[in-house]
């Protein structure tokens, strides 16, 4: 009778580690779907519509950097100029 006993635990064990398994596999299953859908959608709608966005917006922050450039490259002149004439701050004596 011990015997049958162990035996029918070990069965109940073996059904609940299946049941417990199987829903496991499940929840990878779905999350692995929508990780592809996901990822299909980075692919084909979200990638391709902001590197539109950016090789539009590139060229404006090229423009802006360049005007920057030239901007600090004036005030740091107009510096060099006021400090060689005695006037820290760019004003006349």
């Amino acid at each position: 009778m011990a015997h049958a006993q162990r035996t029918y635990q070990d069965a109940v064990r073996a059904a609940a580690e299946h049941v417990v398994a199987r829903a496991a596999a499940r929840l990878v299953g779905t999350e692995a779907a929508r990780t592809r859908q996901r990822t299909r959608a980075l692919c084909h709608h979200w990638i391709p519509q902001l590197t539109e966005v950016l090789a539009a917006a590139d060229p404006a922050v090229e423009q802006a950097g360049h005007e920057d450039f030239v901007r600090r490259g004036r005030a740091a002149g107009a510096r060099r100029t006021a400090c060689w004439r005695g006037d820290e701050h760019g004003r006349q004596p």
